[in-house]
């Protein structure tokens, strides 16, 4: 019990640093797929 419940508080820990870490990434990966649906978008029509 005492194993889970570690496991639990380091997750709710590392969660907000992993949030920061890949938000940038995330938002990175967004951007660049938005971009590559306007210009199919754009040679399509």
């Amino acid at each position: 019990m005492r194993l889970s419940f570690s496991k639990e508080v380091r997750a709710s820990a590392l969660a907000p640093l992993v949030r920061v870490l890949y938000a940038p990434l995330v938002r990175s990966a967004l951007a660049r797929l938005a971009a590559l649906a306007e210009e199919e978008q754009r040679s399509g029509a």
